[in-house]
């Protein structure tokens, strides 16, 4: 399986047609212990961004789903990067240990990195390529969402 879906990770930038890829937006971000975190350090392999708040049922209801992700796909070929809002440091590490969450998660204390990518509503996802390059958007329960989750586990249709 690990074979399809390295494949499938090479393949799909190119499948996409490059040049009509939007480039995600920097950000620069604190951790919750403090260290800061920029895109740039996530070149090279893909990154899932999910936009979330601790007080949203839909996004704690995508945690297990990102955990099968996280522990399907080796950190080297997917980064997986969880970016809150205004929420203190202290709730977001209990949200983590609480529901198990093994991916970093980021504090956005100004929200200008969700207004940098515009968004209206949690969660919602990105999937960026190891170029910096955004190859989609979901939020959840979209049909879009669950086609993102069978490319990355490598179960084509």
């Amino acid at each position: 399986m690990r074979k399809t879906i390295l494949g499938i990770f090479l393949l799909l930038p190119l499948s996409l047609g490059a040049a009509e890829l939007p480039v995600a937006q920097p950000f620069s971000l604190p951790d919750l212990d403090d260290a800061t975190h920029d895109l740039s350090e996530y070149r090279g392999r893909f990154l899932l961004l999910e936009f979330f708040t601790t007080r949203c049922p839909d996004c704690t209801a995508m945690i297990p789903r990102l955990q099968r992700l996280r522990k399907a796909i080796p950190e080297r070929f997917l980064a997986m990067v969880a970016i809150n809002n205004r929420e203190p440091v202290e709730r977001l590490r209990a949200y983590k240990q609480q529901h198990g969450i093994t991916y970093q998660i980021l504090r956005d204390a100004t929200t200008e990195v969700f207004w940098r990518y515009n968004i209206e509503h949690v969660p919602t996802l990105f999937l960026i390529d190891p170029l910096g390059r955004i190859l989609g958007t979901w939020d959840y329960g979209s049909e879009a969402e669950e086609a993102m989750e069978a490319i990355l586990l490598g179960n084509m249709y």
